[in-house]
């Protein structure tokens, strides 16, 4: 598995998304959708929740992940905060797909499927095991993957998720950097 987030978050590892490109494995080529946890004292893992926006599977990588342990809009419980990457969605005719074999529970056998980079920020409650996408206001960032985020004034009234660079696409297929700000 490459291009996933891993997290610690309440005596946990969460592993999030992520593709695989090991020549001749049997899921090679896959994008997942999958989210596991690991207890860190047990050394147990357990399948989470998968990857949501909107009620669907989204199959995600090259995304970023940080940790509120106090929550986001006044809440108390800790939270995941997972923001852009690359979704993989069924292609249409015009655009370029791409083929993603695997088994049924990560994408279907001989679909055609096309990247699709993200600018969404999903919620991932580890207390509830719920997924949410949170309204927010102001300018957003652009849609963009393989950048980094850190969780800035932790703890405090001014936490803050902070991204920093990352890669897009912005007409065709020819990714290029994002300029630093």
């Amino acid at each position: 598995r490459r291009l996933h987030t891993a997290v610690l978050c309440g005596g946990r590892m969460y592993v999030l998304g992520g593709s695989c490109h090991v020549p001749n494995e049997p899921q090679e080529g896959a994008v997942f959708s999958d989210h596991w946890s690991l207890d860190l004292a047990s050394m147990a893992w357990r399948e989470e929740e998968p990857l949501r926006a909107g009620g669907e599977h989204r199959p995600s990588f090259a995304h970023s992940a940080v940790v509120s342990e106090q929550g986001v809009m006044g809440g108390a419980s800790p939270v995941i905060a997972v923001f852009g990457g690359m979704d993989v969605q069924q292609g249409d005719a015009g655009l370029p797909a791409l083929v993603l074999p695997g088994p049924p529970l990560l994408l279907p056998v001989q679909r055609q499927w096309r990247p699709v980079q993200s600018g969404r920020l999903l919620l991932f409650a580890p207390g509830d095991k719920a997924w949410s996408l949170p309204r927010t206001g102001g300018a957003s960032p652009l849609p963009r993957f393989r950048h980094s985020a850190t969780l800035c004034a932790r703890g405090t009234a001014d936490e803050a998720m902070l991204l920093w660079g990352g890669w897009r696409y912005p007409v065709g297929f020819q990714a290029t950097p994002l300029e630093p700000f």
